[in-house]
């Protein structure tokens, strides 16, 4: 996968991660290179100890879940159209139900499909949250 040149990985980094290393910018770099498969990463960065390993990826968590989230919500717009197409099309298409909840899922991911809410209403500084439904156990 190519880095999209809008993405800029230093700048993500360092606003993240405090004190970034050059080597963890190389790292987010190659994993995004890679797919974000760490395991044919860490080779390329040598023989890692299990411990530098997890260090690499701590310290670059939020940078790769950043970067993830942005290059997902750079598909709404593909995901919107395949929905839309499927509507509209009166031919049969192959894999219809699968690209369909591809689509529903990228939507989701980037806040524009199903949302769940709650209710609450607040009074005096407490909230009243409605009562369970008991639960009746049948003794056979």
């Amino acid at each position: 996968m190519d880095i999209p040149a809008h993405v800029n990985v230093p700048a993500i980094c360092n606003k993240l991660v405090n004190q970034t290393k050059p080597r963890d910018i190389e790292f987010v770099e190659a994993l995004i290179e890679h797919d974000f498969d760490y395991n044919m990463v860490y080779p390329l960065f040598g023989d890692l100890r299990n411990s530098e390993k997890y260090g690499l990826k701590r310290r670059t968590a939020k940078a790769v879940v950043e970067i993830a989230e942005t290059l997902l919500a750079e598909q709404a717009p593909h995901a919107v159209m395949k929905i839309r197409e499927l509507m509209v099309s009166n031919e049969p298409t192959p894999n219809a139900s699968v690209k369909l909840e591809a689509a529903k899922t990228v939507l989701d991911r980037v806040g524009i499909g199903k949302k769940d809410t709650v209710q609450v209403e607040h009074t005096g500084g407490l909230f009243i949250i409605p009562a369970k439904a008991p639960v009746q156990i049948d003794e056979d």
